[in-house]
């Protein structure tokens, strides 16, 4: 493994906030890129995984659906404006 700042995921589950369950869940939806893994065969998760799970969580406690948090890879202002605004539309509905 190089010097490279890496987590594992148990450690990068805490760090987000989620459970290693969840992890391994994004992963398998495509929610998740798979980390790298070392010669341990144990994942090693960087900052670009980090920002993207507490991405992940962040609208998934907003009430947004899993679905359409895979729509969002590049977050902009504008493309998080949009997506609060379908979660109250969504509550209005109701």
């Amino acid at each position: 493994m190089s010097d490279r700042l890496t987590w594992s995921t148990r450690q990068v589950a805490a760090l987000a906030g989620t459970t290693q369950k969840a992890v391994r869940y994004y992963h398998s939806v495509g929610l998740l890129a798979e980390p790298e893994r070392g010669v341990n065969g144990y994942k090693h998760y960087g900052v670009a995984h980090l920002r993207r799970l507490i991405h992940i969580v962040s609208l998934a406690e907003l009430g947004l659906p899993l679905a359409r948090i895979k729509e969002i890879d590049d977050v902009d202002a504008d493309t998080l404006i949009d997506a609060y605004a379908g979660i109250g539309t969504i509550g209005l509905s109701l």
